[in-house]
């Protein structure tokens, strides 16, 4: 009895939001867009955008994408990070402005956080900060470069 009680209860609510999409304009249905062009048009609108961060490979080839797109690199001054740490941040920018960091050092900044992942020595954030840098390097120099700056985490103590 009761798996027909949340059928019947599904569809009544199904019938009761479906006839709304078509009256409100604000209820129309999602239209696909490019997804660089819309993180760079947000920039148009807000001061600060934030995309999400789960360290998989998708979401880390979207990230290179827009590093690699002039749009975002044109309109973007800094990024902030969570898979840094701050404690680095004089190595990090370093690097990102160009200079030349040995590995050793540069690796702490994505190694010695106070993130809890286990993930540290995953090449997405070592191909991050390099397309941070490779980005700056196609700017001119009046127009500066962009920073990456790691969101320090209090424990609370």
């Amino acid at each position: 009895m009761m798996p027909r009680v949340a059928v019947a209860l599904g569809c009544l609510l199904l019938a009761m939001v479906t006839p709304t999409l078509g009256q409100d304009p604000r209820l129309e249905r999602a239209v696909p867009v490019d997804p660089i062009a819309a993180v760079v048009d947000a920039f148009d609108s807000h001061r600060f955008v934030a995309i999400l961060v789960n360290g998989f490979e998708e979401e880390h080839r979207f990230r290179l994408s827009l590093l690699n797109d002039p749009r975002f690199v044109s309109k973007v001054d800094d990024i902030v990070v969570e898979f840094g740490g701050s404690r680095y941040q004089d190595v990090m920018d370093r690097f990102i402005a160009g200079d030349e960091v040995p590995y050793n050092e540069l690796k702490r900044s994505w190694q010695q956080t106070t993130q809890p992942h286990h993930v540290s020595d995953a090449p997405i954030y070592d191909e991050f900060f390099k397309a941070v840098r490779a980005a700056n390097a196609k700017l001119p120099e009046q127009e500066g470069s962009a920073s990456c700056w790691p969101i320090p985490l209090s424990t609370g103590r």
